[in-house]
């Protein structure tokens, strides 16, 4: 859980009062896999968004990283009708001004989703997407579970700055390096 993982911070750093500084060093070390890691365990898919007629914005799910595939309406008794992406600009362009009618269309503007043409009805709008790691919120995350020594590894190096011996910094930044590899080349196999 990440109340452990913020023990053996401590433990490694035989440091009780880094407690704040192994909180900030998990921040940066998710930070960093946030912008950079995509594996198939981060995937998720939001069935909770439902359109409302003429509506053009909608919020994206929470721990929304970006989109692992485009959008899709879901509808009873019809096939599946995966949105087209288009640039913010393109979607501005195509803004006609005319009624509502069934999504073709969507973007990511502002940070958040938007659909053209806006919808006639209610509609729902299934997300796959990448989700991000939030362990001081999920307390817990498949990442933690799995690969416990790329959390703590990690979070040594990002806190590599209140390390004196260089030799233990080297050797936490090759075990994090190695237990990420391992991470990327698990999602390969399967």
């Amino acid at each position: 859980t990440y109340a452990n993982l913020l023990s053996a911070v401590a433990d490694w750093f035989a440091d009780s009062s880094l407690s704040s500084q192994a909180a900030d060093g998990i921040t940066m070390l998710e930070a960093e896999l946030n912008r950079t890691l995509r594996v198939r365990r981060m995937e998720s898919l939001s069935t909770s968004t439902s359109t409302v007629a003429g509506t053009q914005a909608y919020s994206w799910p929470t721990g929304f990283l970006e989109c692992r595939h485009s959008p899709y309406i879901v509808q009873s008794g019809v096939a599946n009708r995966v949105l087209e992406y288009v640039t913010p600009s393109r979607l501005q362009e195509m803004d006609d001004g005319r009624g509502n009618d069934l999504p073709s269309y969507w973007t990511d503007y502002m940070g958040q989703l938007y659909l053209w043409p806006k919808p006639i009805a209610s509609l729902s709008i299934y997300i796959p997407y990448y989700k991000k790691l939030q362990l001081a919120t999920d307390l817990t995350n498949w990442l933690l579970t799995n690969h416990p020594d790329v959390y703590l590894y990690g979070t040594l190096t990002q806190l590599g700055a209140y390390e004196t011996e260089n030799e233990r910094l080297a050797l936490w930044a090759s075990k994090y390096a190695s237990g990420l590899q391992s991470v990327k080349d698990e999602d390969r196999r399967i």
